[in-house]
């Protein structure tokens, strides 16, 4: 067995720090005893730093009564090293405990509330991992974890410490369905108007909107769009009527760069659910104009906040709203997925999404003129994130 190295990562301030020094299986102790240290190394997980405390304490709390929850934790944490930081080679990864936790997972058939809390940790964390490494069952994964947890859905979802590791996974089952015509496993269960979330930010009030709209693309998808006209209708001045709050006192634990993040996301959400809408009512070939002024306005959101935050900025957990754009305008900036993510190195999801947007764009060229739903059902595998 070759000897561990020590790292070296980027954040840490010099070469003679003892961090520096620690063998990969030791930083991880560190990430479960520092919230700066974890916000460091999962930053990709959360819209700003505001997010890291609270998930931080959960994940804790799971990680110490499940053993399947640590093994996925420390699987994902060798993974986000090597793709997060260069700073660790792939058979650094540790294959072997992600695969003994997603057995786990497999077998899983919880009793318990406390049984199906760690479940609703460790599904979206074994989902991540795929999505880090091989992207070949990320949500399939997602969707089981959803589903072992639906009995005791209602009850979680009242408890606010449960939030980081709900709101996020639902919302990706979510962002799914809008563009595969499926219908989420969970409907994110409203609580409060002013809650924010690590990845969901400002659009927890526009979520079950969100559901409403996977719903009704289901049937539509079985059928036509002319016989839910006025169900479209309705949703559609809804969604042009919302628009995300923030309570007075919040900004005293959101940073500023968070909320403006969170912002320019909500608003980015909000024209990406109009272009759904527009596009379960209008074919491909038909309506392009206008599906090409949502695009524009998606693309327009994500420039103003780059511009306004200045260079090297980056807006996480935006790639489904701009995945639509891509689908709808080739006036996209180029290499526009690096301004999406803080991962050093592509990840296999993002070359795929840029295969489906390619086999979209050769259809449309060719003059396909049917659903957006059976062009990309038909298309190559891929999966979509927040």
């Amino acid at each position: 067995m070759r000897p561990e190295q020590p790292l070296a990562l980027s954040f840490i301030p010099s070469p003679s720090s003892k961090l520096q020094l620690l063998p990969l299986r030791d930083l991880f102790d560190v990430q479960s005893s520092s919230v700066g240290f974890f916000y460091q190394i999962n930053d990709i997980f959360m819209i700003g730093p505001s997010f890291a405390q609270d998930f931080h304490r959960i994940l804790r709390k799971c990680s110490s009564t499940s053993r399947a929850v640590r093994d996925g934790f420390r699987a994902i944490f060798t993974a986000l090293i090597w793709r997060r930081h260069r700073a660790a080679n792939w058979s650094d990864i540790d294959i072997s405990r992600g695969s003994s936790a997603l057995e786990r997972l497999r077998t899983a058939q919880p009793s318990t509330l406390d049984e199906a809390i760690s479940l609703a940790a460790l599904g979206p964390t074994i989902a991540a991992f795929d999505c880090l490494t091989t992207c070949t069952g990320a949500l399939l994964v997602l969707r089981h974890s959803l589903s072992l947890i639906k009995p005791w859905y209602s009850q979680m979802s009242q408890d606010a410490e449960l939030d980081p590791i709900l709101i996020a996974p639902i919302l990706w089952d979510t962002v799914n369905c809008l563009v595969t015509g499926d219908v989420p496993v969970l409907e994110y269960g409203f609580r409060d108007l002013y809650l924010v979330d690590r990845v969901a930010g400002m659009c927890t009030t526009l979520m079950p909107m969100l559901y409403q709209l996977c719903v009704l693309g289901h049937r539509i998808r079985d059928s036509t769009a002319e016989d839910y006209s006025q169900s479209l209708r309705t949703l559609k001045r809804r969604l042009t009527l919302w628009s995300p709050v923030l309570q007075q006192e919040s900004p005293g634990r959101l940073t500023r760069d968070d909320i403006s993040a969170m912002v320019s996301q909500a608003l980015m959400y909000r024209s990406a659910s109009l272009l759904v809408i527009h596009r379960l009512s209008n074919p491909l070939g038909t309506g392009d104009a206008t599906g090409k002024a949502l695009a524009d306005e998606i693309i327009r959101l994500l420039e103003d906040y780059l511009a306004r935050r200045g260079p090297d900025s980056k807006l996480q957990h935006v790639n489904f709203p701009v995945f639509l754009a891509m689908l709808e305008t080739t006036e996209v900036p180029k290499n526009i997925f690096k301004v999406l993510t803080a991962l050093s190195i592509t990840s296999i999801s993002e070359r795929k999404l840029t295969s489906v947007v390619d086999h979209v764009w050769e259809q449309r060229t060719k003059g396909y003129s049917g659903m957006l739903y059976d062009l990309l059902r038909s298309g190559p595998d891929f999966i979509t994130v927040p």
